[in-house]
């Protein structure tokens, strides 16, 4: 094969998209829509993405076509008032028929240094062993754990029971609504952001335009948010924001849970109570998936959640990962921090929800 072709790459054109997705559907049996590529890789709140590509030119027929592609979604990331360009390393992919004939690992160090300078950080969330080897050769770091919890919804509304018979008033409530392009009538996110994000280490940041963009455009799946409030002040106190499981009635998953303070006891709340809420629904089970690493906020995350946690879908995904993959190894966050910013970005100490790796149509 690599004696019939030339082989070279450049940056992505708008002209691509329909080679690329047709790489796309060719690798992962995935339809993607140009509507669905130009939401991911062009509307971002962040900037366009980077992408770069690799072409195969007949030697023969002069005929090129896409067989690789390396991408990066440009998020918005923050610490305190400071806002970072970060990069989402996504759709990585090589044809088949050509892996044999390429050495991709050169490529992509050739791409990583042409882009690494407009970035502060790169990650990566997920990937085969190979692409893990590949990203430390590059300077990645794995940090931390990739969690996946499972929580009974059972387990938040016996909590509330309790609490409708003691003695102690009522400090919170949940309110359920539809993300949509009215939101904003029931929680600003901007404004409740910048109130919070002092509390919160190195994160995407969560204003209006990014999480417009991230649950009400998303082409998709539909979003809908548990907003935390003081029962008597109305006063927003935090967030959680899930989607229903296409697979189950009676499982939803957790993308993004924000508290004022980042602190277990609001993390308690809103869970036992948005739990509560997911029982009377018919909602059984809550998927809740997240990077531990050192922060406080993702430790508190655990701690809370863990309160809640259902004995017969833990031990099911449990024997199901020893079963069909006795051989995996802990999966950990590949995480990358420019050196000129290592003395601002603590790359042990991020707060990593399910926002932050499954945009597309996982």
């Amino acid at each position: 094969m690599k004696f019939k072709y030339n082989f070279f790459a450049r940056k992505f054109t708008i002209n691509d998209i329909y080679s690329i997705n047709n790489l796309y559907f060719k690798i992962t049996k995935i339809k993607r829509s140009k509507k669905q590529f130009t939401w991911q890789w062009l509307n971002l709140p962040g900037g366009e993405a980077t992408i770069f590509l690799i072409e195969a030119k007949n030697k023969i027929t002069g005929k090129t076509k896409v067989i690789g592609h390396h991408g990066l979604m440009r998020l918005r990331f923050c610490q305190n008032r400071k806002i970072y360009s970060v990069g989402k390393t996504e759709n990585t992919m090589v044809d088949r028929n050509f892996r044999s004939s390429i050495i991709y690992p050169r490529y992509e160090s050739k791409f990583k240094k042409q882009y690494e300078p407009s970035y502060h950080a790169l990650f990566s969330t997920t990937g085969p062993q190979a692409a893990i080897r590949q990203r430390l050769a590059h300077g990645y770091i794995e940090i931390g754990e990739w969690m996946m919890l499972f929580l009974s919804s059972f387990s938040g509304f016996l909590g509330s029971i309790r609490d409708i018979f003691s003695k102690t008033d009522r400090e919170y409530k949940i309110e359920i609504a539809k993300m949509n392009e009215s939101i904003t009538e029931k929680i600003n996110f901007t404004n409740f952001w910048n109130q919070t994000k002092s509390f919160y280490p190195f994160t995407a940041m969560r204003e209006n335009r990014d999480m417009f963009w991230r649950f009400i455009k998303n082409p998709y799946k539909k979003y809908f948010i548990c907003i935390l409030k003081e029962f008597k002040t109305n006063k927003i106190k935090g967030y959680l924001i899930y989607h229903l499981s296409p697979k189950s009635i009676f499982l939803a998953y957790v993308d993004d849970i924000i508290v004022s303070n980042g602190s277990s006891e609001l993390y308690d709340q809103i869970l036992r109570l948005s739990l509560a809420k997911f029982f009377l629904r018919g909602i059984f089970w809550l998927s809740l998936p997240f990077c531990l690493d050192n922060s406080l906020q993702t430790k508190s995350l655990f701690k809370s959640s863990k309160k809640f946690k259902s004995f017969i879908l833990t031990t099911l995904h449990n024997l199901y990962r020893y079963l069909l993959k006795k051989n995996e190894r802990k999966k950990s966050m590949m995480r990358w921090v420019n050196k000129d910013f290592s003395s601002l970005i603590d790359i042990n100490s991020w707060y990593i929800t399910a926002m932050q790796f499954e945009e597309g149509p996982q």
